[in-house]
């Protein structure tokens, strides 16, 4: 009997954690609260240092808390479809991979023609795009141990990076300088990738307790509903609001 291994793993892509949506969606609430804030500073000329404490920490605790999520969702998939073989392994993270570059790409081109002196060349969304193909050997290192080693050195080296002048564009990616570059997004391999293998180590630990079989499928309260959905959607809240918060901010400034 032939096995429709395609359409098996299709399937697998149905199967979400509730749990991992509800801290994903609160990320979303951050993210969007911050960039209101700073979409105000910038428009409206108010204020708010949010290039600064506490604002800042506000940006870096929703980023990590992204990234983090990435290590800990490829840990789930890869307990869903490993059974498939390595190359179907391989298939269904790249396509993952391919799908989100197609909009960090998009999202470079916009910034391009909006902000030229700010392009987004490797922002988040190029970023996550990367790591998913760069994570994809680390999935059959199974020493936690190791790979919380291989975190720990990618994160020293990524401390020390940042004192290095880019010889070549292509090398920003890596966390170094360059006088000339500037960007309204940006994250680097060095430290953030550390964080992402981090995220992986805990996505295997804790992945058995989040596939036992549970009594309650959707979360426990109506808020925590809410903050699911948010973020299931992520990607497409994070593609779409800015250009929302900017058009509502843009008519109040100048036609209210």
């Amino acid at each position: 009997m032939k096995v429709d291994h395609y359409s098996n793993l299709k399937n697998t892509n149905r199967t979400r954690f509730w749990q991992i949506d509800a801290v994903r969606g609160l990320a979303v609430v951050g993210m969007v609260i911050y960039h209101l804030l700073f979409d105000l500073e910038y428009l409206f000329q108010l204020p708010l240092n949010v290039s600064h404490l506490p604002l800042i920490a506000l940006a870096r605790s929703v980023a990590v808390t992204f990234i983090l999520l990435i290590g800990f969702s490829v840990a789930l998939k890869f307990e869903t479809i490993k059974r498939y073989g390595p190359k179907q392994v391989i298939l269904a993270f790249v396509k993952k991979a391919v799908t989100i570059s197609l909009y960090a790409l998009l999202i470079t081109l916009v910034t391009y023609l909006i902000f030229p002196q700010g392009t987004i060349i490797f922002g988040i969304l190029h970023f996550i795009s990367l790591s998913l193909v760069l994570l994809i050997p680390f999935l059959y290192l199974r020493s936690n141990g190791l790979v919380a080693l291989l975190a720990t050195v990618t994160f020293v080296l990524g401390l020390a990076v940042p004192n290095v002048t880019a010889s070549h564009s292509w090398l920003l990616i890596l966390g170094m300088t360059s006088s000339t570059f500037s960007s309204l997004d940006y994250f680097p391999l060095l430290p953030w990738f550390a964080v992402v293998l981090f995220g992986l180590v805990l996505g295997r630990k804790y992945s058995p307790a989040l596939q036992k079989p549970s009594p309650s499928k959707t979360p426990p309260l109506f808020l925590y509903r809410i903050v699911s959905k948010l973020g299931k959607h992520s990607l497409p809240i994070y593609l779409w609001h800015q250009p929302v918060l900017w058009t509502i901010l843009f008519v109040i400034k100048y036609f209210l």
